[in-house]
């Protein structure tokens, strides 16, 4: 028979585990490396300091602060962000050697401070983002901290909330600086196109600005979806007196006609009915009208004086009562909105638009005789 062998010797085995800055936390979201790397930066600078941390790591190291800051940021908690990015901003600011939060940290202070319309700190926080890219992007003696693609990214970035504090605070001519150093950082072609786009709107503000010159940038805002870039355009156009590059009375009232369709999009329609009505005023009181707003209806249902101003002139007519119809209907103003439906239909060039507002009259019509049964 086989001999078993004996039992082989045994020994003790201590085991042991680093002890991690937060145990009490879930790997995934403990940002450990960045933490040891942040207080091996501290101890080198601060090596005869006794002071005891007595707060919680989440509330004293600069990543965990800049975390919640972008939490609250994408909460819409701007304040709160603020709040949480300075805490941040000033505990990165004791490391000795740079490791690229700070520049996080800042350009995220600037969009903050941007919602919160304080340009000029804005503008100095991302001088101070910029400044210390470049440092951290080519210092040849330490290291460079940021990649070559990320190096450009982030200045890209800077370089847009700069601009956008610049224009903000009335400077177009260092907003369009700016967004020319930008334009060929762009990461894309939509963010190509809409950095050329403020370019653009930017170097506009440079030269002296006509109502007509607005109107179309009002409109070009409009068809890209920019509904209250448009809004603010058509408010500079109405800013401007007649006299001095205002527009005529046409131009006013296609003017008004535009800002309506703009209140009508917010939901405000109240503005978008006295826009329509103060438009109507101004297309129809002087020649060859001689009417106002109240008797629009009369104007666009007569085939004779409705042509009288021509074709911009009917095309702005029809808009105005369109949209007043539109407005008068949400204000539950049913036969208003009836009759100035009507009175559109009167005035469409096509059979199927006409159809479509002879509809809309009936419906809103109905929905009248329904709210007083």
């Amino acid at each position: 028979a086989r001999s078993v062998p004996p039992p082989r010797a045994t020994t003790r085995v201590d085991v042991g585990f680093t002890k991690l800055e937060t145990d009490h936390m879930p790997a995934r979201a403990s940002r450990e490396r960045e933490i040891r790397e942040w207080k091996r930066s501290r101890s080198r600078s601060d090596t005869n300091s006794t002071r005891v941390e007595t707060l919680d790591v989440t509330e004293r190291e600069p990543v965990f602060l800049k975390d919640k800051g972008d939490a609250f940021f994408r909460a819409g908690d701007y304040r709160s962000a603020l709040e949480a990015y300075t805490r941040a901003a000033d505990a990165e600011r004791g490391a000795p050697h740079p490791d690229g939060v700070l520049v996080k940290i800042l350009a995220n202070r600037a969009a903050c401070l941007l919602r919160a319309g304080h340009f000029a700190s804005a503008v100095e926080d991302c001088d101070e983002a910029l400044s210390m890219l470049h440092f951290e992007s080519t210092d040849e003696d330490k290291g460079a901290v940021w990649p070559i693609e990320k190096s450009k990214a982030m200045r890209f970035k800077l370089l847009v909330r700069r601009a956008d504090a610049k224009a903000g605070a009335g400077d177009a001519a260092a907003a369009a600086e700016d967004l020319a150093t930008a334009a060929p950082l762009a990461p894309d072609d939509d963010a190509k196109r809409k950095i050329d786009a403020d370019l653009e709107e930017a170097r506009a503000c440079l030269v002296p600005l006509t109502a007509v010159a607005a109107r179309e940038r009002g409109d070009a805002r409009y068809r890209a979806g920019d509904v209250q870039g448009a809004a603010r355009a058509y408010d500079a156009a109405l800013a401007m007196p007649l006299d001095s590059g205002g527009g005529g009375a046409a131009e006013r009232a296609a003017l008004f006609a535009n800002r309506a369709a703009c209140h009508l999009s917010f939901s405000d329609h109240g503005a978008a009915h006295d826009d329509c009505e103060e438009g109507l005023d101004f297309l129809l009181r002087d020649a060859p009208f001689h009417a106002d707003a109240a008797s629009a209806r009369e104007v666009a249902m007569h085939p004779e004086r409705r042509e009288r101003g021509g074709e911009l002139a009917r095309n702005t007519l029809a808009k105005l009562v369109h949209r007043r119809a539109a407005a008068a209907a949400h204000l539950r103003r049913f036969e208003d909105a009836a009759l100035d439906y009507e009175a559109a239909a009167s005035l469409a060039t096509d059979a199927a638009s006409r159809e479509a507002l002879e509809r809309d009259a009936e419906t809103v019509r109905a929905a009248g005789r329904g709210e007083s049964s």
